[in-house]
């Protein structure tokens, strides 16, 4: 199973990846600043806990689907003006790309660092 942070804030961190077993796509939303929920998520795609699956993307349209559903699900977890700094968005796109080649590649993607934007604490 591949984890790759996409943001990590103090107060919030969001986490896409692939199941390679499941053959699944997910998103995880965790709290680290709360020591009581530690490693649980607090929300999640495509169930709450981001656990579980939708079905397994057999054909190349129903993986861009499923791809596109978790991409504007990770995009509504945070204030919507943090996609518009160029290299928060293109983090987002380096995932995007990442968990498309573990579906297609069955391996994971190399960890990539996080940006600064994605990083900092939100006004």
């Amino acid at each position: 199973m591949s984890r790759h942070v996409l943001v990590d804030r103090p107060n919030l961190q969001v986490v896409l990846g692939f199941d390679h077993m499941l053959r699944s796509f997910f998103g995880q939303v965790f709290k680290p600043a709360d020591r009581r929920r530690e490693g649980i998520a607090v929300a999640g795609w495509p169930t709450k806990s981001g656990l579980g699956t939708r079905r397994p993307p057999r054909l190349c349209a129903e993986r861009d689907l499923d791809v596109r559903l978790l991409i504007e699900w990770a995009r509504e977890q945070q204030p919507e003006g943090v996609w518009d700094d160029p290299d928060a968005s293109a983090h987002l796109a380096r995932l995007r790309s990442a968990v498309r080649f573990e579906w297609e590649e069955g391996e994971n993607y190399p960890e990539m660092p996080v940006p600064e934007a994605l990083r900092r604490p939100l006004p």
